[in-house]
């Protein structure tokens, strides 16, 4: 038994329970992010899109490259492989069949990430993370059809607390994602405290609340939360990895890292980051925070009782049996300290404030490649951009009329003007990089796929767009003070005929 208050209470074991509230957290997340793909399934998906199957596989933006979409081609297949997808991620909140589960959810968010990298940001590297971590603890122990299951067939529920290295690579990983960010945050703006200002003013990130506060921010507003966010950042390794009253330092630690990625997916659409960052610092709570909360709601409390198995202790395992147990063990700590060296090395060549002399390659790279397990966390470092754009699409029907496809009204060169994008998060990604000239080739399926216009409208024939021209339209951020972009200007990034 794990002594509490001890080093190994404190860096290697977790509590149960906690790992059952975490699984259904993780779940509903996953659950929610394959919902706001839905809408741009066909769009980023399919062969009808902007990325066919073809393109990703024998033009790929990274390599190795893997997807479970690449076998699915129309529209109806990626729906029904969605389905799927829906059905691990259900599995996972439900606790059904949980460790068979967890190691599906990592492959299908890999899928999802892979099939098309142009969506590909920093959310997606921490939910990598956060999954490959956690396949190594039990999520199905507490609060799950497996737990349940198990107690009416008369099984023990085991400790309270589950041992493991992987408790420590857990906090190790935390304590590196915002130690990194804060080192790598150095800019003016950051130390100006003029960076959320700026980031409030990024078309592509912000959502209807970031549009209206920027309107009406008051002067101490940018300051005071982009240094609250530094303090954030560099107070958490001590939080986190502190020898001393660990329990009270990580609920600190957790309260203010979710008060700041609350705020965050408040005022910016950044992807499932603010969720997967929440679910991370979730698993430091220490068991009397469980206390408090199965206080506060009964209800995982009577589910944990009625699931408890029988208070006889449990039969002595036969010696063959205790000897796999005693492999299986090692081998998956074996397993832990391989991925933490791993992780541990993609960090020093992710970083680029990791000097060159302690650079070291990662000992399996390609592991590190097929689950996009990138470390390089660096969220708006080291300056806060000043500047950002949208594509304005100015294309001519048959007909004679001019049409925004991307928006079904009248071409709007003056949309950076007029507050937030109405365009999606995913959307947002996909135009901000398609418009760097490395990925020109990509071009001509976004052409194909803007010329599909009418049909996928039904409209009728005179309707169909004959010429086109897209543009990106940027502008920068007005400085402190004012509230009107400056130096609006277009950039030619596509024609057609």
């Amino acid at each position: 038994m794990t002594e509490p208050g001890s080093l190994r209470a404190s860096y290697l074991s977790i509590d149960r329970r906690l790992l059952g509230l975490f699984r259904i957290y993780l779940g509903v997340v996953l659950l929610g992010d394959l919902g706001r793909r839905l809408p741009e399934l066909a769009l980023f998906y399919s062969d009808e899109g902007v990325l066919p199957s073809h393109l990703s596989l024998f033009a790929p933006l990274a390599s190795p490259n893997f997807s479970l979409l690449h076998a699915f081609t129309s529209p109806g297949e990626v729906a029904f492989a969605f389905v799927l997808f829906a059905c691990v991620y259900l599995a996972l909140v439900a606790g059904f069949h949980t460790k068979l589960a967890q190691i599906l959810a990592l492959l299908v968010w890999t899928s999802l990430g892979a099939r098309n990298l142009f969506l590909e940001n920093s959310g997606n590297a921490a939910m990598a993370a956060l999954l490959v971590w956690t396949t190594f603890l039990p999520l199905g122990d507490r609060y799950s059809v497996d737990a349940w299951r198990k107690a009416r067939r008369g099984e023990p529920e085991g400790e309270a607390a589950f041992t493991s290295l992987a408790v420590l690579a857990l906090a190790l990983q935390i304590a590196a994602i915002y130690l990194l960010n804060a080192v790598q945050k150095s800019g003016a703006t950051w130390r100006a405290g003029e960076a959320v200002h700026d980031v409030l003013w990024q078309h592509r990130l912000t959502t209807s609340a970031a549009g209206l506060l920027r309107l009406h921010e008051p002067a101490w507003l940018s300051p005071a939360l982009s240094w609250f966010t530094l303090v954030i950042e560099w107070s958490a390794p001590l939080l986190v990895l502190s020898p001393l009253r660990t329990g009270a330092t990580r609920t600190l630690h957790f309260v203010l890292t979710t008060a700041l990625h609350l705020g965050i997916a408040l005022l910016f659409s950044v992807g499932v980051f603010s969720w997967a960052m929440i679910g991370f610092n979730l698993l430091l709570l220490p068991p009397t925070a469980i206390d408090a909360l199965l206080r506060r709601v009964p209800f995982f409390a009577r589910l944990s009782r009625s699931s408890a198995a029988s208070s006889l202790p449990p039969p002595s395992p036969l010696p063959f049996f205790e000897h796999v147990h005693r492999w299986g063990r090692a081998l998956r700590e074996t397993a832990v300290l391989l991925v933490l060296v791993t992780i541990g090395a993609q960090i020093t060549q992710d970083n680029a404030v990791v000097p060159t002399w302690l650079r070291v390659p990662p000992p399996f790279p390609t592991p590190v490649r097929y689950l996009r397990l990138i470390q390089g966390w660096n969220q708006f470092a080291p300056e806060a951009p000043r500047h950002d754009g949208t594509f304005v699409v100015d294309a001519r029907t048959e007909s004679g009329r001019h049409i925004d496809p991307l928006t079904g009204a009248p071409p709007d060169f003056d949309v950076l003007m007029r507050g937030p994008g109405a365009m999606s998060q995913l959307r947002c990604e996909y135009f901000y990089h398609v418009r760097r000239e490395p990925f020109a080739r990509y071009r001509d399926a976004l052409a194909r796929w803007l010329l599909d216009w009418h049909r996928r409208e039904g409209l009728a024939a005179s309707e169909r767009i004959v010429a086109l021209d897209v543009w990106w339209v940027s502008a920068d951020a007005p400085p402190p003070g004012e509230t009107t972009p400056r130096n609006l200007r277009k950039t030619q990034i596509l024609h057609h005929p």
